[in-house]
Order: structure tokens, then C-alpha cells, then sequence
């Protein structure tokens, strides 16, 4: 019975082991971080690579493309700019001058394509306390 009992937490160890190597493997690669415009223009993400890029919407920057929900914007940091191209409806409370999350890709042209937009909310800050 003892043998028994030490085979299986010898297989429960094991197991925990190699679960918890590949959650770090799959965290290493699939963790997004968040990336100003300062970070795109510097060249730290990869093009194709999906990240969230952050900033604020610049003023007067807001276009819509054609007749489906395509628009265009520009996002800023205080030093750099991004051009983002989004297809979809844009969020409730989007709007220029606003904090927004876009993730996407960067295209080999310096365009960012965004698949999603959120909205930061002004109450909460980055770490997400009041």
C-alpha cells in the first residue's frame, strides 16, 4: 500500500511540474504588454505582432472611411504618434482627447490595425485603484 501511495505522489508531483513549466512557457510567450507610440516609433514591437498600444486619441485626427464602420485616428503620447485603423463600431464612450487601448498589430507601412478598442476609464488609473 505504501509503494502504491508513493507512486502516486511521485505522478502528482510530476505532473505539477510539467504544468507549471508550460504555463510559464505559455505566459512568456503570449503576455501582452501594453505600448505608448513613444515604444512603436522606437521600433519595440515586432510588425504582425499583436499588442495593446495605449494613448490618447488626438484632436481633430477622427476619420471615417467609406460607408461600413471603418475609421481612422491618431493616437498620441506627448512625443510620438501612431495612426490606427479600426473596422467596427467604435466604443460608447469613445471619443477625441480620450485614453483608449487598441489592440491590434503594426503593418509594414507604421499603420497600427486594431481589432479591438477600449476605453480607459478617467476614475481609474493604471494600476486600477480609485
Amino acid at each position: 500500500m505504501r509503494v502504491l501511495l508513493k507512486i502516486n505522489f511521485l505522478f502528482v508531483a510530476l505532473l505539477a511540474v510539467i504544468f507549471s513549466g508550460l504555463a510559464v512557457v505559455f505566459f512568456h510567450f503570449n503576455y501582452n504588454i501594453n505600448y505608448t507610440p513613444s515604444d512603436i516609433k522606437m521600433g519595440k514591437i515586432n510588425i504582425n505582432k499583436e499588442v495593446h498600444a495605449v494613448g490618447t486619441v488626438a484632436q481633430g485626427s477622427l476619420r471615417f472611411v467609406g460607408q461600413d464602420l471603418s475609421s481612422q485616428f491618431v493616437i498620441s503620447d506627448d512625443r510620438h504618434k501612431v495612426n490606427i485603423i479600426y473596422n467596427g463600431k467604435l466604443p460608447l464612450l469613445f471619443h477625441e482627447g480620450k485614453k483608449i487601448i487598441a489592440f491590434g498589430s503594426l503593418s509594414s507601412n507604421d499603420m497600427f490595425l486594431a481589432k479591438e478598442l477600449s476605453v480607459v476609464d478617467d476614475k481609474i488609473d493604471s494600476v486600477g485603484s480609485k
